[in-house]
C-alpha cells in the first residue's frame, strides 16, 4: 500500500469519526429537556434563588428551588411571615417544588402545593393550591413565579413585570444559568443533586 492511499484512508476515518461523533452529540442533545424559570426582577431582588435542588425517581423529575427568603409586600405581612418561618420551618429560605414527568410523547408539570393560580406577586394571603398540566413532548417548560411566597404556574400573572430568566436542562449539568439584564449579565446557580428533603437539611446545615 503506497502514501497516497494511506492518506486516503487516514483522512477517511477522521471524517467518519467526525460524524459519528457530531450524531452522537445530537442524540444525546434531543433527549435533554429545556427548562425555564422565570422570576419578576423585583422579586429576585430581595429573594434571588440560590439553588436548584433535583432529583429522578423511576420517569420523575423532581426540581425544588431554594430563594433565599420571602418578602411580603406589607411590612407587617413581612414581620409575620418570618417569624412564622423561623418558628415553623426553622430557616429564612424558602423552598418550593414542582415535577416533570414524560410518558412516550406527553409532557406533565406538577405543582404539589406550589400551584399559584392567577394570584399576582402583591397578593396579600396567596393561597397554595395543586396542579398538573399537559404539554407535548418538545415543549419548551416555562416555570413563571407569580406570587410574593414564590407559587408557581406555567402561565405568567405578572405579564408586565420584567423577569429574570434562569434555564437548566434534565438531565442537568453542575448549574443553572441565569440571566438578569444587560447590564448585569448572566451567572451561574449550582444544581445540587437530592429532593427536598435533601434541601431541607442544606439550608438547615445539618449536611454540606
Amino acid at each position: 500500500m503506497n502514501l497516497s492511499n494511506i492518506r486516503r484512508i487516514t483522512e477517511f476515518a477522521v471524517v467518519l469519526v467526525c460524524i459519528i461523533g457530531w450524531l452522537a452529540y445530537k442524540s444525546v442533545a434531543a433527549t435533554k429537556t429545556e427548562v425555564f424559570i422565570y422570576q419578576p426582577s423585583v422579586d429576585w431582588k430581595k429573594s434571588p434563588i440560590k439553588y436548584l435542588f433535583i432529583k429522578k425517581e423511576k420517569d420523575i423529575w423532581e426540581i425544588s428551588i431554594v430563594f433565599s427568603r420571602e418578602v411580603h409586600p406589607l411590612s407587617i405581612g413581612n414581620l409575620l411571615s418570618t417569624i412564622y418561618r423561623k418558628v415553623v420551618f426553622r430557616r429564612k429560605e424558602d423552598i418550593e417544588t414542582f415535577m416533570i414527568k414524560q410518558m412516550g410523547d406527553k409532557l406533565f408539570v406538577s405543582f404539589p402545593n406550589t400551584y399559584s393560580g392567577n394570584q399576582v406577586l402583591d397578593s396579600i394571603l396567596p393561597y397554595h393550591r395543586s396542579k398538573t398540566f399537559e404539554l407535548a413532548k418538545n415543549s419548551k417548560i416555562a416555570i413563571y413565579i407569580n406570587t410574593w411566597n414564590h407559587l408557581m404556574s406555567i402561565k405568567d400573572s405578572n405579564p408586565n413585570l420584567p423577569k429574570v430568566v434562569c434555564l437548566f436542562t434534565l438531565p442537568p449539568t453542575k448549574n443553572a444559568t441565569c440571566y438578569i439584564s444587560e447590564q448585569e449579565g448572566m451567572f451561574l446557580i449550582p444544581i445540587i443533586p437530592g429532593g427536598r428533603m435533601v434541601a431541607e437539611n442544606f439550608v438547615k446545615g445539618k449536611i454540606q
